[in-house]
Formats: structure tokens, sequence, C-alpha cells
């Protein structure tokens, strides 16, 4: 998989990160796989340091940030194909050839759906999940499933010419409107369990609902 880089951001993640990088060595080469740590002040760092993966610290700006600038990694290194996981082992790593085989066989953007197991989520993240996802579906012209999966798969060429102006999670619903509004964009789906350990969620649902907000509204307002 030379032509892939596996991306995953990190923000305090010491109880997890150790085993998601073990667990994504199985699957991918060493050189495919790229940590940005987003300013982390637990021993996330140290840990990244101690494996030898390879890892961007920055400043912490958000997830959003780290996705930007694993894009601009995948970018500047001629990569096809670019995989996103989140770092609290919510995402089984055990699925990423299924990603790279669906964008190897002509998709250009690869989700991971829970679509089939949305009963499984806390209450509030189904809600939150089943309204972001009806409401980008409608601004896209595109049926979709399960928008806030951070579990996906991007043919890098997409990215060229696509300005990203958030930094926190709607980044992700960002990068789908833009990707798929108007365009000729090939979706496919995997689907993937519903896992939910004990981790604190680090989303702010008031605060980060507002940002999705003024995002969504923002692009709609110009596509009008």
């Amino acid at each position: 998989m030379t032509d892939v880089l596996v991306v995953v951001p990190a923000f305090n993640e010491e109880e997890n990160v150790e085993e998601l990088i073990r667990r994504i060595n199985r699957v991918v080469k060493k050189d495919e796989l790229l940590v940005i740590d987003d300013g982390s002040t637990d021993r996330t760092p140290l840990l990244l340091e101690k494996s030898g993966v390879n890892f961007i610290r920055k400043p912490h700006e958000g997830k959003g940030s780290a996705i930007r600038e694993g894009i601009k990694n995948a970018l500047s290194l001629n990569k096809k194909y670019i995989i996103f996981l989140d770092a609290d082992l919510q995402h089984p790593p055990e699925y990423i050839p299924k990603f790279v085989d669906a964008l190897k066989d002509g998709a250009d953007v690869v989700i991971g759906s829970r679509w089939r197991n949305l009963h499984k989520m806390p209450r509030d993240r189904y809600l939150s999940n089943r309204l972001t996802t009806f409401f980008v579906s409608l601004l896209v012209g595109k049926r979709l499933q399960d928008t806030q999966s951070g579990f996906r798969g991007y043919r890098v060429e997409l990215f060229k010419g696509i300005s990203l102006e958030t930094s926190m999670y709607e980044t992700e619903t960002e990068i789908l409107i833009k990707l798929l509004k108007g365009r000729k964009v090939k979706v496919r789906y995997v689907d993937i369990p519903v896992l939910y350990g004990k981790e604190r969620s680090k989303i702010k649902r008031g605060r980060d609902t507002l940002r999705f907000l003024r995002m969504y509204f923002k692009l709609l307002w110009q596509s009008s």
C-alpha cells in the first residue's frame, strides 16, 4: 500500500495510542502511518517518540487543524489515497485494507458507516448523527450515511484546489460538503462496528454544534 497515507489525529490519547499503533502496523507499512499530535498535554508525545512512529507535534488548534495537516502531507508526498481514523480505538484499524480496496476499486470517498448499528450509540450521539447526516445530505444533494464517522478514506487528488476554513470537529463535515456538492464523486461505505468505551468525548456539544451550524449556513448561503 505504498500509495497510502494513514493519518491519525491525536489529542491526549496516552491510554490508547500504543495499542493503536501496534494494530495499525500490522496492516500498513511503518512509513505509511502519520500521527498528528494536536498539542497533547499528557504522555502522548512521549509514547509516540518511544514507538518510533512518524508523527508531527503541533500546537493545540483542534481536530480539523490536524486533519488539514495530514492532507497537506499526503499532497506533498504525492500519495494517492489518505485514510483517517481516530486515536481512541473506536475505529478498528484492521478495517483499513477494506477502505484501500474500495478506493482502488474506483471510489473517491469511503466512509466507515455505523448505519446498521446506530441503535447501539448513546442517545445524544445518535440524535446528533441523524440530524447532521440529514442536513448534510440535503445540502449536497446525495443521501449519505453516518456523516459524523471519523473513519474515512479519500482519493488525495480531490483536495487539490479545495480550501478548508475550519479547524475543529466541523472540518470533517466541511470536507464532505466541499467534495460532494455539485461534483461527480463516487461515495462508498465500509460497515464498521459501534465501539464506545469509557472514554469521555472531547466534543463540547453546545460549542461544537454552534460551529457546525455557522459553517453549514455559510456554505448554504454561498451555494444559493
